[in-house]
């Protein structure tokens, strides 16, 4: 069993932290430590994101909605993950995904004000959060200016980094009303051969004609960005 200090030394807001700023946070900082099973439902979409939500162990799945809802992302993301930390402040305050439970989960959260206080308080704190909400914010912008979006590989390629973490693993991309091949082919143009290639190269796998399946995401967009 890992300590308390050894799973929040994970998390991106703790990265390079000591013993005794974590033992500081821990002491001074009111915590709800919460649990979850398998299947349980942790946030559900456009639940307003007021607290600071830490995954301090197990993993957690993920599903994003775009266009509509007519594609859906889903990823698994594992301990020492940050949930909607780029959401408590701005535009859009809410969370926009629905996350479950992928295994036993346990949650450590506090109030978004708490986060404020400490960020004054600790020049560490403040340059940690500083960099993963200017690299989430920046990531959008990283992502259309190294894919060509020319055809399908580089248009996954491009979507997966937007939609997704760095340490997501499990990735499927998946169009519920009209086959992917067609939601991604406008005009009658076919992608057949492409997804093919892809397949065949092992990087995706489409279980059926609404799925698309990652095998890894840095595989996938180490062949396909464009530096």
């Amino acid at each position: 069993m890992n300590t308390i200090y050894e799973r929040l030394v994970n998390l991106p807001i703790f990265k390079g932290a000591g013993k005794e700023l974590i033992t500081s946070f821990v002491e001074k900082t009111p915590l709800d430590f919460i649990s979850y099973y398998p299947g349980e439902v942790i946030i559900e979409e456009n639940r307003p994101c007021d607290e600071v939500i830490c995954l301090v162990s197990g993993s957690v799945r993920r599903r994003r909605y775009f266009c509509a809802g007519q594609l859906i992302v889903n990823d698994v993301l594992h301990a020492g993950s940050m949930l909607g930390l780029e959401n408590l402040y701005g535009l859009h305050t809410k969370f926009g995904m629905n996350i479950v439970a992928d295994s036993e989960v346990g949650v450590m959260q506090f109030d978004k004000h708490n986060l404020f206080h400490w960020l004054l308080n600790s020049k560490l704190l403040l340059i940690n959060t500083l960099n993963y909400l200017s690299r989430n914010a920046q990531n959008g912008t990283d992502a259309l200016m190294s894919h060509g979006m020319r055809e399908i590989e580089s248009e996954l390629s491009y979507l997966v980094q937007i939609a997704t973490s760095p340490s997501s693993t499990n990735i499927s991309i998946t169009t519920p009303n009209i086959p992917i091949e067609e939601f991604m082919a406008p005009q009658g143009k076919t992608h057949r051969p492409l997804l093919n290639r892809l397949i065949e190269s092992g990087l995706i796998t489409m279980p059926d004609s609404h799925t698309i399946d990652i095998a890894s995401r840095c595989a996938l967009l180490d062949a396909f960005r464009e530096e």
